[in-house]
Formats: C-alpha cells, structure tokens, sequence
C-alpha cells in the first residue's frame, strides 16, 4: 500500500468522518430519549461533555469512531451527546452531578442512573462498563439463582429469558424447555413468551414464530412482530459471517423477505457485504457494494466516504476494487461540494498513480477552498505541490 494511501486512510480516521462508530441521536429532547428507551426496554447511553474539552474531542476522534464500540452500543443502548452547558443539559448536569468531562452516563427509561464513569476511557474499557451497566440494569443472577433453585413459575421464566437476551446471552436452552412443556402454545401468554425469546432465524422458536403468526400480530402488533423478525434474523446473518455458512446468510434473507419486505433489501445488501468481506470475496463484495452505493447512500457523502475507506482498507491491491473506490469518492465530493472530499479525491488518484487526474480535481478544490478559508487554500496549495514534487 501506497505513502500516500495510508495517509488518506489516516486522514478518514478524523473526526471529519466517523468510521462506522456509535450513532447518537439527533434533534430529540431528553424526554424522548427516555421514551425511545422505555420502548425498546434499552439503556440510554449519554456522552455529557463541554465543548472545549480535549479529553471529550479525543473520545469523539479515537473512541466512539471505532466500529466495534460501534456496533456495541448501536445494538444495545440509545445514544445521546448532551452539551452540559446549555439547554437541557444544564438540568442534566445537576440532576446526575456531573462536575467533569467527558462523564459518560449510562440511564433507564425512567431516568434512573445506572452507572457512570468519568474521564477519557479506550474502547476495551467503554465496552467493559458498558457491560457492566447492562448487567446492573438487569438481573440476570438474581432469576438463575431462582432458576436453579426450581422456579419454574412462567413469570419467572419469562423475566429469566428476557434478561438474557437483554444481557447478550444464550436463552435457547431455557426457553426451550419452557415452550416444550406446554400443551397449548396458543394462549395469550405464550404467544408473548414465543415473540420475545425468538432470538435467531435458525431455530425452532422462529418456526413457533412463523406457525402463530398471524395469531400474535393480532395480539401483539405487526411492528413489533417485524422487529422482532429483524433482531433473529440479523443474529443468524452475523452467525453465517462468524462461521461461514452462506446457507445461514440465505435463510435469513428469505426470512425477512417473507416477513418484513420493507426492510429486506437493504438487509440483504448489508449482511451480504459483511459475509463476502469477511470471505475476502471481491467479486461478490462489489457487487452488492455497488447497490449500497446506488440505492442506500448515493444522498449521503460522509457515508461515501466510508464506504470508499472500506475497499481501500480490505482490497488495496485489487484494480476494480481501487476504481470503485474512485468513483465513490468521486460521487462524495459531487454531493458535498467541499474543498475536504475533492482533496480525498485528488490524494487517492494521485496514490493509484493518476497525477493527471488528481490535478483536476485539485482545480474544483481550489475553487471551493477560495471561499472556505485560508486555511483550505493551504491544504490545496499543499497537496499540488506534493503531486507535483
């Protein structure tokens, strides 16, 4: 890989363009954020920082940026960054006590805090605590220990498996042996029991989903239902991407083409490019890598960016991949109409060795950079004289 390549990949590490990280929401009150947490049963996950905080910059750039924090915490809370000096966030800050930044709040739907760290904190250790509020929050020992103890009351058993798919556990086995003692599937409370404890698409209880269908629709509600068929079928397709087993990534795509058609293209697009880049599939990658571009994100630059980044990153050496890369960063800058992309543009041509076509390029960025600031004339300025040197 080209100097010039990593420099652009370092380049797409900053904070200019997040990199499959955390995803706060935008233009919602804190009461709605309690809301959305009351209804997906999540934590909210608050990053409470100030603007002039350098440890909270650090954060943004270097830890809520990383994809596995990311995919962490978009799975398991919902996530706000709440100024503690202005607007709501003045109530916040004294409600919780927060006397230092970043303070990272982890709250229930109530408004009960949960836990609460303080202080710049790596990704392996936001994970941990994380992981440590989702186990206070729910109680996970507190049911196994009735459990083991021979409660088998459904309530109990209700709670128990609830907590473990809360907590990222296995409730196959309890659920299971729940549903295999019962001589009438078809009441009311074990059609809630079957919809809540289905947690993959491969599994018997996703059958039991499927035969009492329209039975717990009536009961429970389409969108519920649909949601639920979204939470198993996308932990079968990380299992096929985990294991290899296309035939998994297969029956998941067919399950929520069956179930939920409204969202199974892009679903299909996204699991198929997390199968075949874990397979280093190139020829398969692109394909549907093309259709994410094309129907997905063609409105969206920083997601371009991304996007670009990833076949860079996985297919550095490939020619086709290294074109399309290209041609996404190109649509990027087309949409953004921002000095920033056209220098990305210009800096990967210039590493796959088309100088004439960077300096192109560099023509529209310098015409945007004239009314963006001195600042970006430089970085214009500069990278002409490295294509040139």
């Amino acid at each position: 890989m080209s100097r010039w390549l990593v420099i652009f990949l370092l380049l797409l590490n900053g904070a200019l363009f997040a990199q499959g990280g955390i995803d706060f929401i935008k233009d919602k009150s804190w009461q709605e954020a309690l809301d959305e947490a009351a209804r997906q049963d999540k934590l909210i996950f608050v990053d409470a920082y100030a603007v002039w905080c350098g440890p909270c910059k650090r954060m943004d750039r270097e830890v809520f940026t990383d994809s596995e924090v990311g995919a962490f915490f978009n799975d398991n809370f919902i996530n706000a960054k709440i100024d503690m000096e202005k607007g709501e966030g003045l109530k916040l800050r004294a409600r919780y006590r927060v006397t230092a930044f970043p303070t990272l709040l982890f709250i229930s739907g109530d408004g009960t805090l949960v836990e609460k760290s303080i202080g710049f904190r790596p990704a392996a250790d936001l994970i941990r605590i994380a992981e440590g509020a989702i186990k206070k929050a729910v109680p996970v020992e507190e049911y196994e220990k009735a459990y083991n103890a021979g409660d088998r009351s459904p309530e109990l058993i209700y709670n128990y498996v609830n907590a473990l798919n809360k907590s990222g556990q296995s409730s196959l086995k309890v659920a299971n042996e729940y549903l295999r003692s019962q001589s009438d599937l078809g009441t009311d409370f074990n059609l809630r029991f079957i919809l809540m404890s289905v947690t993959e698409a491969d599994s018997r209880i996703f059958m039991l989903l499927e035969q009492y269908r329209n039975k717990i629709i009536t009961q429970e509600g389409e969108a519920i239902f649909k949601e639920q068929v979204l939470v198993a079928c996308t932990a079968t397709a990380k299992k096929a991407v985990t294991f290899s087993q296309v035939h998994l990534l297969d029956m998941a795509i067919a399950k929520m083409k069956s179930y939920y058609p409204e969202k199974a293209a892009r679903f299909e697009v996204n699991a198929s490019m997390d199968f075949f880049l874990k397979g280093k599939d190139e020829k398969n990658y692109l394909k549907y890598c093309q259709i994410f571009v094309r129907d997905f994100i063609s409105e969206d630059p920083d997601a371009l960016v991304r996007q670009a980044r990833t076949l860079l990153q996985h297919f550095p050496e490939e020619k086709k991949s290294r074109e399309v890369a290209e041609e996404v960063l190109e649509i990027a800058a087309k949409k953004a109409q921002k000095s920033e992309y056209f220098l990305l543009l210009a800096d990967v041509l210039n590493s796959h060795g088309k100088s004439g076509d960077a300096m192109k390029v560099l023509e529209k960025a310098a015409q945007l950079a004239a009314s963006e600031g001195k600042e970006q004339v430089r970085r214009v300025e500069g990278m002409v004289k490295k294509i040139q040197s």
